[in-house]
């Protein structure tokens, strides 16, 4: 199977600061989507994103939860 985004418009799901799941379309030349492809955050099932939240939600607030201004 290849990886997400080796084809632009491949659905994958990615997991929010908050936890909250969603879905989207990959397209190589948009920053975000790179962007979660690059910190794992990018994944082909909701169950599959589900199983990596907590992981994904630690990596997303850092060491010291500090929040943006």
């Amino acid at each position: 199977m290849n990886k997400i985004g080796e084809v632009d418009g491949e659905l994958y799901f990615y997991i929010h600061r908050d936890g909250r799941i969603s879905k989207a379309r990959f397209f190589r030349d948009l920053t975000f989507d790179c962007l979660n492809r690059c910190t794992g955050n990018c994944f082909r099932t909701e169950k599959e994103a589900e199983a990596n939240r907590e992981r994904i939600m630690k990596m997303l607030r850092g060491v010291n939860d500090r929040r943006c201004l």
